[in-house]
């Protein structure tokens, strides 16, 4: 398998896995893998590629937000707005969040 053809089914794998994520955990997660593209960015010299974590950190941002508002439209909004704090020690529990998901 060439790399182009990997690196979409990685990228298609990891989609529909984050698409069947209650909204809460999903919401939870495009935060953290924002949060971890910006983190990179900061700590990259070269400036193509402290742009493409910036660029990722802002994709994963506008899917938080676009989750967010789907979220406040919903009738159980009280429901699941109480889902989706959690203790940042617990994150990577309930997300399976590993190191290394976000593209480099």
């Amino acid at each position: 398998m060439s790399r182009d053809k990997k690196g979409a089914h990685v990228s298609t794998r990891l989609g529909q896995l984050l698409e069947s994520l209650p909204l809460a955990q999903r919401l939870l997660r495009y935060r953290q893998l924002s949060q971890e593209a910006l983190q990179k960015a900061t700590n990259i010299e070269d400036r193509e590629m402290r742009a493409g974590y910036l660029s990722m950190a802002a994709g994963w941002h506008m899917l938080a937000t676009e989750i967010e508002k789907l979220r406040d439209r919903q009738p159980a909004a009280a429901d699941m707005s109480s889902e989706t704090h959690v203790e940042p020690s617990d994150r990577s529990s309930l997300l399976g969040a590993s190191q290394g998901e976000t593209a480099q």
